[in-house]
């Protein structure tokens, strides 16, 4: 039996519509943290740490631990790899082909500044104010599957698709306004066409119609090497504006004014080309015939987006050594605008017929209200020579809601609002870090993340989805102000199963005859971050 995709790609998306699901909302609500290089040294475990710009955006009174004022900047490199396993028909393991595919980019995790004023007071010592930026999402993702498949077509499956619209209407100057885009690119892009005088059945330019004692059967007409790609990159960062509070060096709390700010790009294509094209010979009106040669199709998709959210935290040390966090934040309403286009094109061996088209370019406008989010930690320093810490972190994604823009009415969102309600639950996240400096002016640092899915399945139990990364650094800090930090973290994701078009060759009940194919994807993320600072 077919597994089930965690993501369909290359779906059916309305002609006025871009993404709006349930992915697209975890997407933008998540945090993964980055920040400095201590704190990511660390495992982020700084909730009851503070005294760096790191941990300023886990917890707001972290600004106001230590007693001097510090500017930082981090420059990174993101390095995102995967292993894919391509299997032409969903649940064989004949046929399959595996492959690699990497990314690189350069990232900017962390920047920033405080400034202390000391009171000279007892009880209020001093107070903090900075503007930190800490980088909580890493938008980097590549996925390449290839292999050769005789049994289903990616064109057929588009063929499948448009049944039921007439021709003239997927031709029409207007098709853009009133069918799915996909279809109408399918059609003018040379991909599919009608068949036996119908003028709303259609035929990929992969397949071949057969007729038997009147029965007419449709089949893909030989091996094709298919090409499946995908590449997301982008960011998500806080910029926060604290304010930090030192009580008789005790009781440390603070407040950001926090303005989250993404932007996420994501590209899709599927390729299919004829291992012999003399299988795939195609006949045009007036009786010109030539063979397919290749296809290529492209999903294009974009957003950005803006929002203003507060967080307020306290950070406590009763005794010596002990040190005890935590901080609340609330939700985040991101006005998102997003951007999407679909072109399609086939190549025959008499270039003349050879077609191409592509979409316009869609906009949608809309609001997102990201979940609450609750932290606590603990953490205990054998006086400077070494320190461990623990976080649990909760987020509860039952919250999020997809709304509009201008006015009050969501009920556009209703079907995505209710998977949300159904199929959305609580994450959480647990972080443990320590830190070690054998002398004074070195510091070496490890840490371990564990983060449940929040995506439930129908049963309401969470998905088998957990992500996992491992955390190392190491620190500098000179006699003088000047002090830098190098970490680098190695993220596990969990298998996700892909598939690139619907299955389509079904029996008169709908059952599924022949399986489309299917990528398994498994990827790793690797973050190495340099910080360099000076405490003043």
């Amino acid at each position: 039996m077919k597994k089930f995709a965690i993501i369909l790609l290359l779906s059916i998306l309305a002609a006025n519509m871009g993404a709006q699901e349930m992915s697209d909302a975890i997407r933008y609500s998540t945090n993964d943290y980055k920040g400095s290089a201590r704190t990511l040294g660390m495992g982020n475990a700084v909730t009851a740490v503070g005294g760096d710009l790191g941990s300023v955006t886990i917890n707001p009174a972290g600004s106001a631990v230590g007693s001097y004022s510090q500017m930082t900047f981090s420059p990174g490199l993101s390095f995102y790899g995967s292993k894919e396993t391509y299997y032409p028909v969903a649940g064989s393991k004949d046929g399959i082909t595996r492959s690699t595919d990497n990314y690189t980019r350069m990232t900017f995790p962390n920047f920033g500044f405080t400034l202390k004023y000391d009171t000279g007071n007892t009880g209020l010592k001093s107070v903090t104010f900075g503007m930190i930026g800490n980088q909580t999402n890493n938008y980097v993702k590549t996925i390449l599957g290839h292999g050769v498949n005789n049994q289903t077509s990616f064109l057929g499956a588009m063929a499948y698709e448009a049944t039921g619209y007439q021709s003239s209407a997927l031709n029409a100057n207007d098709a853009y306004d009133n069918l799915p885009w996909r279809s109408v690119v399918a059609y003018q892009g040379g991909m599919i066409a009608t068949y036996g005088g119908n003028t709303d059945q259609y035929v990929g330019s992969t397949e071949k119609i057969f007729t038997e004692n009147g029965k007419t059967t449709i089949a893909t007409g030989g091996a094709l090497n298919q090409r499946y790609g995908q590449q997301a990159r982008g960011n998500k960062y806080d910029v926060v504006f604290n304010v930090g509070f030192n009580v008789n060096d005790m009781l440390f709390f603070g407040a950001n004014l926090g303005v989250t700010s993404l932007d996420y790009t994501y590209d899709e294509y599927f390729k299919e080309a004829a291992v012999d094209p003399s299988n795939f010979e195609i006949e045009f009106d007036g009786g010109v015939k030539t063979d397919f040669n290749n296809a290529r199709y492209r999903y294009s998709y974009d957003a950005n987006g803006t929002g203003v959210y507060a967080k307020f935290g306290m950070l406590l040390t009763p005794i010596a050594g002990l040190r005890l966090g935590a901080a609340i934040q609330t939700p985040t309403t991101i006005e998102l605008t997003e951007h999407w286009g679909h072109a399609a094109e086939t190549k025959f061996d008499n270039s003349q017929y050879n077609a191409s088209a592509q979409s316009p370019r869609g906009e949608y406008t809309y609001k997102l209200r990201t979940p609450y989010r609750v932290n606590a930690g603990i953490a205990y320093a054998f006086d400077k020579y070494a320190l461990i810490s623990a976080d649990y972190e909760m987020c509860d994604y039952s919250t999020m809601k997809f709304m509009e823009k201008d006015s009050n009415d969501d009920s556009s969102f209703s079907r995505q609002n209710d998977a949300i309600q159904n199929y959305a639950g609580i994450q959480h996240m647990l972080r443990i870090g320590a830190e070690v400096k054998p002398i004074p002016q070195f510091a070496i640092r490890a840490g371990y993340n564990y983060t449940t899915s929040p995506e439930l399945d129908s049963d309401g139990k969470a998905l088998d989805s957990n992500v996992s990364a491992f955390t190392f650094g190491v620190g500098y800090s000179s006699e003088g102000s000047f002090f830098t930090d190098l970490a680098f973290k190695s993220t596990k994701y969990p298998k996700e199963y892909i598939a690139p078009y619907s299955d389509y060759i079904l029996d008169s009940s709908n059952k599924v005859l022949t399986y489309s194919p299917e990528v398994l994807n498994k990827g790793n993320l690797c973050d190495i971050i340099w910080t360099v600072g000076w405490r003043f």
